[in-house]
């Protein structure tokens, strides 16, 4: 799966299907020193396939590569139930 990061339109997504529009995506805000993780949407027909998983870990990824970044505000439900299950992020959580 290419989860792609475009930090112009501040999310991660997913092209899901070449001959149409369905996309899976992660946005963000990011302010300072803090990223908001805001939604995290997946088509019906594609849930339950691992893919919100993989924006969040790709996002995570990013998180970690990107040394200004100290802080997550998970706004995104998913997201936030996610870091309470990875406690390696923990570090990371806007208090």
């Amino acid at each position: 799966m290419d989860v792609i990061h475009d930090k112009n339109n501040q999310e991660f997504k997913v092209q899901l299907d070449k001959s149409s529009s369905d996309k899976a995506y992660l946005t963000y805000e990011l302010k300072g020193d803090t990223i908001d993780f805001q939604h995290t949407y997946v088509p019906s027909k594609y849930r339950g396939q691992g893919i919100a998983e993989q924006l969040v870990l790709k996002a995570m990824n990013y998180v970690e590569s990107e040394s200004s970044i100290k802080k997550i505000n998970p706004s995104c439900s998913y997201v936030a139930k996610f870091l309470s299950l990875a406690p390696q992020y923990a570090r990371y959580l806007a208090k």
